[in-house]
């Protein structure tokens, strides 16, 4: 558990990071180009689900996909308190992972009503 627990933190922390430099730094109109025609650096706020799905529900309904986020991480954790006493270390690796990514993106939710996503 202190394994998915260290790594869950420690991508929350580069998340918030990485996202707070993409808001001081990128924008939505000027991409930075990483690699021609394959990958750019452009600021956008998510207000949907993976990959902006209901992004175009109104404000007011947006509050259930904070909902679904907040349900997803709660079935995480459950998923994880039952798999981990027998799990792999990749089990461990991977709950860990997702673990701190969702609550880096509740977390966007509450602070900005839609995640900061800056990869295109």
């Amino acid at each position: 558990m202190t394994l998915v627990l260290g790594l869950a933190t420690a991508v929350f922390v580069a998340d918030q990071l990485t996202k707070k430099w993409a808001l001081a730094r990128l924008d939505a109109v000027h991409p930075v180009v990483v690699i021609p025609d394959f990958f750019h650096l452009v600021l956008v706020m998510n207000p949907g689900v993976a990959f902006g799905i209901f992004a175009g529900v109104p404000p007011r309904w947006r509050w259930i996909v904070s909902l679904f986020s907040l349900t997803a991480l709660a079935l995480l954790g459950s998923l994880a308190f039952r798999l981990l006493p027998r799990g792999s270390l990749l089990a461990r690796v991977a709950i860990g992972l997702v673990f701190g990514g969702a609550a880096g993106n509740l977390l966007d939710r509450w602070r900005f009503g839609a995640v900061v996503d800056f990869l295109d």
